[in-house]
């Protein structure tokens, strides 16, 4: 059964790979064109075109035209031996001509309750709007960090191997199924590796930007030094871990919390958000 709002608007919950072309144009000019970035939709999007059966989108109409949309993505975060089973909520938008309707929150009220269907523990999502998500019972919590880091003497290192995103192993697995994208403010990321213990992507932008790495933070700060780069925006999951090592290999800087992330725990065995914020949660995986 498809739900109802008033003023003629229609929710309608479709498969990812089924969103019509003129919802994804919706989602284009609101989180790329009308803010002047974006390469195109599958450079930073891929994982629309995924079959997992459970990740969905809500969309609005108001008759045959895109009023709004929402997506909702699976996965699990491992905590103290047990899978705390995440429902992801992103890409929420509204089109200008049919803003104040109240369907964004018609919108998040359905996805919420669709993830409580699935069995989801809790709802997670990334917002600069913490008042609209509080009222659904959002609560912030996270410990990413980000910030410039420079580093004087550089080129001492040997430059590590180049990839394209899709050809290493930061491409996927992630907290989310489907294919990792590039990010919003990115035009592009190149991976570079240094034997299998550490990877690290940088992101094209007027100052590179790390958003994902993996392997010893002291292999990754090696890593990076060999990059011939003398500046360097730190996208961190916050464990301090990294840029402490960074820090050891010359570099300096300040990183200071993000304060992105909001959560909502929706079983009673689901940990507090306060735990959940502690989760290293890469920038690759946000959406």
């Amino acid at each position: 059964m498809t739900p109802a709002m008033d003023g003629a608007i229609a929710l309608r919950r479709v498969p990812l790979a089924a969103i019509p072309p003129r919802f994804l144009d919706l989602a284009w000019a609101r989180f790329f064109a009308d803010r002047g970035r974006g390469v195109s939709i599958a450079a930073h999007l891929p994982w629309l075109a995924t079959t997992e059966a459970r990740d969905h989108g809500w969309l609005a109409l108001a008759g045959d035209s895109a009023a709004g949309m929402l997506c909702v993505r699976f996965g699990t975060i491992p905590i103290g031996g047990a899978a705390v089973r995440i429902a992801g909520i992103g890409l929420v938008c509204t089109a200008t001509a049919a803003e104040g309707r109240g369907i964004a929150s018609a919108l998040v009220a359905a996805a919420i309750a669709a993830a409580r269907s699935a069995g989801a523990d809790c709802v997670l999502l990334w917002t600069g709007k913490p008042d609209f998500y509080a009222r659904f019972g959002f609560v912030g919590a996270d410990t990413a960090v980000f910030g410039r880091m420079e580093r004087a003497g550089i080129g001492e290192e040997a430059p590590p191997a180049s990839h394209a995103l899709a050809e290493s192993r930061l491409a996927s697995g992630g907290l989310f199924s489907g294919p990792r994208g590039v990010p919003p403010f990115a035009t592009g990321i190149a991976v570079y590796s240094a034997g299998t213990a550490a990877c690290a992507a940088i992101a094209a932008a007027a100052t590179p930007a790390l958003v994902a790495s993996t392997g010893p933070p002291a292999a990754v700060a090696r890593l990076l030094g060999g990059l011939g780069i003398a500046a360097l925006n730190i996208n961190d999951c916050g464990d301090g871990a990294l840029g402490h090592a960074l820090r050891m290999a010359g570099w300096r800087g300040d990183l200071h919390p993000v304060n992105l992330a909001m959560w909502l725990p929706l079983t009673r065995d689901c940990p507090s958000p306060e735990r959940l914020g502690t989760e290293p949660i890469a920038m690759l995986d946000r959406f």
